[in-house]
């Protein structure tokens, strides 16, 4: 069941200057760790099994010092640090796969906060057979402030939740792309999953022309991986019974913030059209910019009735709409000669 290390689960936090966030992660993560230690029948089992590894992309705040007090005042547990020097998500989250020893790879962002049962169900997930399904945790959002009565979660202009992120779709599994509450959910987010070591360099893992870089927002790296793990038959589960939280500050719920989301998406959207990385729809073509403007001057009118009847969450949704069919239309107009 173990790879041939003799290690079964590598942990791989991937971080970049939130040494408070990861700290606390890491804490209540070797809290729950050690307390599965004092009740497993073999604890040196679970401690030859398990490693944890910590992803470092140039951090500039203390996050050195903090991974080095981790790791010294935790002895006993297999935790390693890695320098990944080349900015960006997805070159942090390929370092952490390739150096992970373990046959099942946990992926976990280092602002989350978890369950109290969190480590306990990841542990009992990676000790049965899974080596051809990716699981994918739940996200339950924690919000800083109360959401502003402007946004809408549920219903016709929810707005999309990986905006925030967050990954909440109930207590049952459920394999992707499903329904839920009238969303059509085509994958997960990479927040918190496992996959198998072999799968993700099987399939590449991130492609590096995606993903945040630094302090430079990006979007879809995720999305892109999880579509082409579906369109080669991967099994991909939403699996609630692994949950951890997400704090959502109060400036991710403001209006700039949305807006800005729904920008990077569409220009993001049609890049993956532009280089056929649309793997569910791979006949999806760039979109036609007279077809844009159209629906931008469907999205304007109800943009103005939302100042007459607004139904919860128009005029945001109708806001937002327009900033992705606008960004979209900057994508054909600045890659006119490619397309």
């Amino acid at each position: 069941m173990s790879s041939s290390t003799g290690i079964l689960l590598s942990i791989v936090v991937c971080t970049y200057n939130r040494a408070a966030a990861l700290q606390d992660l890491l804490q209540d993560l070797l809290l729950q760790i050690k307390a599965s230690l004092s009740f497993a029948q073999d604890p040196q089992l679970l401690l030859n099994s398990c490693e944890l590894l910590i992803v470092d992309n140039n951090s500039t705040d203390s996050t050195q010092q903090s991974i080095f007090n981790l790791i010294q005042n935790n002895s006993s547990i297999k935790i390693r640090a890695i320098l990944e020097k080349k900015q960006g998500s997805s070159p942090t989250r390929n370092r952490g796969v390739k150096e992970a020893l373990g046959k099942l790879v946990l992926f976990l962002d280092d602002d989350l906060n978890l369950s109290s049962n969190f480590f306990d169900e990841v542990w009992a997930l990676a000790q049965t057979q899974v080596s051809s399904t990716v699981f994918a945790a739940r996200v339950i959002p924690r919000f800083e402030i109360t959401p502003p009565s402007n946004i809408s979660f549920q219903g016709r202009f929810a707005i999309n939740p990986s905006c925030f992120p967050f990954h909440d779709y109930g207590e049952e599994s459920k394999s992707y792309p499903f329904q839920y509450q009238g969303r059509y959910v085509q994958n997960p987010i990479s927040a918190c999953f496992v996959i198998t070591r072999d799968i993700a360099l099987d399939y590449g893992f991130m492609r590096e022309d995606l993903g945040i870089v630094g302090n430079k927002r990006g979007a879809c790296e995720d999305t892109e991986f999880f579509w082409r793990l579906l369109k080669n038959n991967v099994s991909v589960l939403y699996y609630p019974s692994i949950v951890v939280y997400h704090p959502i500050s109060e400036s991710r719920l403001s209006r700039r913030h949305i807006l800005d989301w729904y920008s990077l998406l569409g220009y993001t959207l049609e890049y993956l059209r532009a280089n056929k990385l649309t793997h569910l729809e791979p006949n999806l073509e760039v979109s036609s910019e007279l077809k844009l403007n159209f629906q931008l001057l469907v999205l304007y009118l109800l943009w103005l009735w939302s100042f007459i009847q607004e139904p919860h969450g128009l005029r945001l949704w109708a806001e937002a709409m327009i900033a992705q069919k606008k960004s979209a239309i900057k994508f054909l107009q600045v890659n006119a000669d490619r397309t």
